[in-house]
Formats: structure tokens, C-alpha cells, sequence
């Protein structure tokens, strides 16, 4: 299902689509020199992205209207259609995959996973709000690394995932207040994803998480965890 759809969205026909968005459109337009920055940089990056409407907190980002594209013209067009919508991308179609770190239980356990091994990852595009972190990196087509409980507070999403991105917003209380995603330096490159995040390759035995298996890491030749990993990525 993840391969077709990504290939029903990078080989979509952009004239087709461009006129179902311009015939249904009610809002006017918008020029996409005057769209937000994050949506302008998702398109420069290739991002495949749709709008969603739902700003709930519990919104899922799977509940996106019309098709994700990276045409910068069809995402002004989108834009003007849904007015103040959130966005969502797909992760396969973009060809990238997501570390996503909750802020407040994720960073050791990420230490552990990247064997506290600073390189050119942590200098990757990046985008957050209250609780979380976001990581993009370029990758597709290899089977990402499963993360079990050793690894609460991170999550990777690659495939057929879905994630919102910039510039997204979600009430989050009933006094009205939101949290918005943002990025941290909207100019930063997409680097190449880690080997750490792809699962590990093994002919024999065991498979679950931190068994001492070909490819897998002894718990106990683990470093310790960062002190403050986060000022790392900050």
C-alpha cells in the first residue's frame, strides 16, 4: 500500500489537479510568493504535503483533504482553498524519514541509541513544539530501526507515515491556548539519516531489542547517557 500510494503522489498529474483545486476554489488565491516561509522551504525540499483541517490536539494527521504534492503553485492554490489549515506530510513520498524525541523523557534513551556518537545528524533540519523534536533526514527503500520500550520518547517515522509539519498549530487546552510547530532554522540541509535509525542487519538468532545478536548492541558495552544531550541539538 505505502509503495502505491507513493507513486500515485510523485507521479500525479499536476495539470489535472491544478484544475480540480482552481475549480472547487471559493477563497480567491494566493500568490506563493505570499505563502507562509515553512510551506515555501517544504516545497523547495520536495516535501509531499496536503492540507488537514482539524487543529484538535488529538487531530490525526492522517485526515488530510485532497492529494499531497510538492508543486509550489498547487500548494498556494491548496492554501487559499483551506485558508488557516494545518499541514501533513508523507513521509515515503518526501523521501525522507522523521526522528521524533519527546522533550521530556526522549534524550537518554537517544544516547543510548546513537551510542552517544555526535556527528552530522544533529546539524539536520529541524522542527518542535512544546514537547517534542523533530529530526528530518534524507532516506527511503530500507527497513527503519523498531524501537521498543529500551527507547520511550522517540519515535521514527518513515513509509506511509504521516506527520504534521510547519507551520501547523493545535488547540491544546478548553481556555483555548495553542502550541505551534516550528522550525528551529528553517535553513538548515536535510542530512543523510544515521545508520542507527535502519534496522540492524542479522542472519541468526534472538532479534529483540538488545539481545547480544550480530548487529545488535550488548547493553552493557552501552556509554551512559548524555547529561544534557539537549543542548546538543539546541
Amino acid at each position: 500500500m505505502s509503495e502505491s500510494f507513493e507513486n500515485s503522489v510523485t507521479t500525479a498529474n499536476a495539470a489535472g489537479l491544478s484544475a480540480v483545486l482552481s475549480a472547487s476554489s471559493s477563497a480567491g488565491s494566493i500568490e506563493p510568493a505570499d505563502l507562509d516561509s515553512s510551506l515555501v522551504r517544504a516545497a523547495q525540499l520536495g516535501f509531499a504535503i496536503a492540507p488537514a483541517l482539524a487543529h484538535s490536539k488529538y487531530a490525526s494527521a492522517r485526515a488530510y483533504v485532497s492529494c499531497p504534492v510538492s508543486h509550489l503553485e498547487l500548494i498556494a492554490q491548496a492554501a487559499a482553498q483551506h485558508g488557516d489549515c494545518n499541514w501533513t506530510l508523507h513521509a515515503g513520498a518526501s523521501g525522507i524519514v522523521v526522528l521524533e524525541i519527546d522533550t521530556r523523557i526522549g534524550y537518554a534513551p537517544l544516547s543510548v541509541l546513537c551510542r552517544n556518537s555526535l556527528g552530522r545528524w544533529t546539524k539536520t533540519l529541524q522542527f518542535r513544539d512544546d514537547t517534542s523534536r523533530f529530526l528530518l533526514f534524507r532516506g527511503a527503500g530500507r527497513r527503519v530501526r523498531f524501537l521498543g520500550q529500551r527507547y520511550r520518547g522517540l519515535k521514527i517515522h518513515a513509509g506511509n507515515a504521516f506527520i504534521f509539519i510547519p507551520p501547523s498549530w493545535f488547540v491544546s487546552d478548553r481556555l483555548g491556548s495553542s502550541r505551534r510547530l516550528v522550525y528551529i532554522d528553517p535553513h538548515a540541509p536535510l542530512m543523510d539519516a544515521p545508520d542507527w535509525m535502519w534496522e540492524p542487519e542479522f542472519n541468526s538468532g534472538g532479534g529483540q531489542d538488545g539481545a547480544d545478536v550480530p548487529g545488535r548492541i550488548s547493553p552493557s558495552a552501552v556509554p551512559a547517557p548524555w547529561e544534557a544531550p539537549e543542548s546538543i541539538l539546541s
